[in-house]
């Protein structure tokens, strides 16, 4: 569940691993998500700033993505492409990424991941100040800590 503006949005999806690392070739895998956007303002009266009640305003998103990585003993470094639209709309806003996953432990890992999101879209006009390289999409930096369940591998 990511939250942001007032609204929420709710996801559910799949991934496959394509193929496993072999020597040189990373492993590579593909996956999508189903993303449900929804204002819960809209179901309690409330009004905004300029008096106007909210809206309920749902929306459906749709992603695809792939991730290349390889694995140097404890460190996975990847590289990736995500695809995040709507379709209903006609507007797909690719993000490129790369990062690396430190497995700490069995269960735990750290992550560090940098993003061009959106790299195909002038921010010239935006309503917020975005910084990305020529004006294009937003950088973004995400630090991770993750809870690996089920049986893992031992690095």
């Amino acid at each position: 569940i990511m939250t942001g503006g007032g609204g929420r949005m709710y996801g559910h999806g799949m991934a496959t691993l394509l193929l496993e690392e072999r020597c040189a070739r990373p492993a590579v895998m593909v996956g999508g998500r189903l993303n449900f956007w929804a204002n819960p303002y809209g179901l309690t009266g409330r009004k905004d700033a300029n008096g106007r009640a909210f809206g309920l305003d749902p929306r459906l998103f749709e992603e695809v993505y792939g991730y290349a990585s390889w694995r140097f003993g404890s460190l996975t470094p990847y590289v990736g492409l995500d695809l995040f639209a709507q379709i209903e709309n006609a507007i797909v806003r690719p993000t490129l990424l790369g990062g690396v996953d430190w497995r700490a432990s069995r269960r735990f890992s750290l992550q560090v991941e940098l993003k061009q999101m959106a790299f195909v879209t002038d921010q010239q006009y935006a309503t917020v100040a975005f910084i990305g390289p020529g004006n294009y999409g937003a950088l973004a930096l995400n630090l991770g800590f993750n809870v690996h369940f089920g049986a893992g591998d031992t690095p």
